[in-house]
This record gives C-alpha cells, structure tokens and sequence, in this order.
C-alpha cells in the first residue's frame, strides 16, 4: 500500500485505431503541473508495417471544457523513424481533465491506415505544491522508505508469528 502512495501515476498508456497504436509520454514524470512547461511525446506503431513518419500528417489537438487550445503538426524526433516530439512545451493552464487527440493520415507513398486515437489527461498539480518540484530523486526515496516499510513489517511479523 506505501509503495502505491508513492510512485507516480502513469500515463504510458496505448490507444489504438485499427492497425495503428499510439502511446502517450507527458514531461515531467507524466504528471504535469499546471502553469509549467511540459512536453508531450507520441510513438506510432503499425501492426502492418506500413507506417512511415516521414510521410504522415501527424498532429495534435489538446482541449479543455469543449475549447481548443492547442491545434498543431507533429514534428519528426532524430531518434526513431515512428517517435514524435511535440515542437513547443505547452502549458496546461489550470488543474483540469484535458483532452489530447493525436491524428495521422499517410501522404505521399504511404499505405498505412488513417488513426485518431483520444487521451484524457488529468492535471492535478499546482505550481505553488510542495511535489510539483520533486524530480525522480523524491520518488525513489519514498519507493525506498516504502520498500524498508514493507521488510519492517515482513521481518516484524516473522519473529512474533506462532511457530
């Protein structure tokens, strides 16, 4: 139960159209903080082998309460040839659900199947909370006090068990 508390929640999550699978990366840590910069990244997979990123009108829309604040085209990332980096940090406004759709449709050569896939981000933090500011050093000490707690507990439980 410590452990649960204390790793963050993740939204490396896959949605799928079809053929096609995009999974969802939001920096820092897929838990954004509102008012800060965060930085979305996108894999596209295609289970035909047919998706080439050089050759998609990617793109990426991220709304709130049914109003758009963001429409943009995905830009290629040098490190991979179906890995997309957002070109500019957006800023989540306020803690809020937010709605990101990432479409594609093949140009050019390409064969591969149109996509739309729908993610709902939830936004929780506050610029002004302690934790927005914890980098991966304050989750790995709370998973190591709560991985101690834990072995507290096993071996506690050990000595005063009946044999």
């Amino acid at each position: 139960m410590a452990l649960c508390l204390a790793l963050p929640a993740s939204a490396h999550v896959w949605k799928t159209d079809g053929n096609m699978s995009v999974l969802l990366h939001v920096n820092p840590n897929d838990d954004p903080i509102a008012g800060k910069p965060a930085d979305l990244w996108l894999q596209v997979t295609d289970t035909t082998n047919r998706f080439n990123a050089k050759n998609c009108q990617c793109s990426v829309s991220i709304s709130e309460g049914g109003k758009t604040l963001l429409s943009a085209p995905l830009s290629l990332w040098n490190g991979g040839p179906s890995i997309f980096a957002f070109s500019v940090p957006f800023t989540f406004p306020d803690p809020a659900v937010y709605g990101i759709v990432v479409t594609g449709a093949p140009e050019g050569t390409s064969k591969f199947q149109n996509f739309r896939v729908q993610y709902n981000l939830r936004v929780e933090r506050n610029p002004d909370d302690p934790s927005a500011d914890s980098g991966p050093e304050f989750y790995l000490i709370m998973a190591g006090l709560a991985v101690f707690i834990i072995c507290t507990v096993y071996l506690w439980y050990r000595e005063v068990r009946p044999q």
